[in-house]
């Protein structure tokens, strides 16, 4: 399923280290995560978006890339 997804978003309000955000990071996808538990740690460069559990937020967040095509490939 990881592989016909163009963007990955894990929306969880606590995690230890989420294994599917770590196969969606080690597949390139471009990701969005709440800022919970060890989901800090797999981040490097500009690999994805971080955020807090904020429901406005991690929206706002998928709408940019949707609108912004270059930036969600610059993710990838």
């Amino acid at each position: 399923m990881l592989s016909a997804m163009d963007i990955f978003m894990l929306t969880s309000s606590s995690e230890g280290v989420p294994q599917t955000l770590m196969q969606a990071l080690f597949m390139q996808k471009a990701c969005i995560a709440t800022n919970v538990g060890s989901v800090r740690d797999l981040f490097f460069k500009d690999n994805s978006l971080l955020y807090g559990c904020d429901e406005n937020q991690l929206k706002s967040a998928l709408k940019l890339l949707l609108e912004h095509p270059q930036m969600l490939k610059n993710l990838s």
